[in-house]
């Protein structure tokens, strides 16, 4: 019953912007649900527009900016998927946030995330990406974990399950 009144609390702490942090989370929840690179593409794109917004709102500008960032290596995957020359471009944006926002080594982990997410996005495709997309959720778990960030564990914990079922169907796909 704690738990209940824990979640209840954290919720209703500004329930806003919470609001559309859970809206985003099932919007995320619901790209990984597609097979095809496209729609599961289309599906994140809407899930940052909401999470840019949910930053934006708790006036964390930084992370809305990275959202904004992620938004539009979205795009890019979706209309020029496999274009490399992207990738360095990405690198330096992704260096130079992490360069503003250091604290401390753990400050890390979400720039690997960054630069592997990156791979993914422009580099690899259907199976391939979300093993990589993977390693991005388990460097985020790890950093929402030193962080005390229960919301964006829970985030991670749903983003490396609907992971590893979307690997699984699209292995079962590829084998029918």
């Amino acid at each position: 019953m704690d738990i209940l009144i824990l979640f209840k609390n954290l919720f209703f702490e500004n329930i806003i912007w919470q609001t559309i942090w859970l809206i985003a989370f099932i919007v995320w929840v619901i790209a990984f649900l597609h097979k095809k690179d496209k729609y599961l593409y289309m599906w994140l794109m809407i899930a940052q527009f909401f999470w840019i917004i949910h930053f934006f709102l708790m006036w964390l500008y930084v992370w809305a900016f990275v959202n904004i960032i992620w938004f539009i290596r979205s795009f890019i995957a979706l209309k020029y998927k496999h274009i490399k020359e992207f990738i360095p471009i990405f690198i330096l944006i992704y260096i130079f946030i992490g360069f503003l926002s250091y604290n401390n080594i753990f400050d890390i982990l979400p720039l690997l995330a960054w630069f592997f997410g990156t791979l993914a996005f422009l580099y690899f495709s259907w199976i391939k990406w979300r093993f990589v997309l993977l390693i991005c959720s388990f460097l985020w778990l790890n950093y929402n974990i030193i962080w005390n960030s229960i919301w964006w564990i829970i985030t991670e914990i749903f983003m490396i399950i609907a992971g590893l079922i979307s690997i699984y169907r699209l292995i079962k796909y590829k084998k029918n």
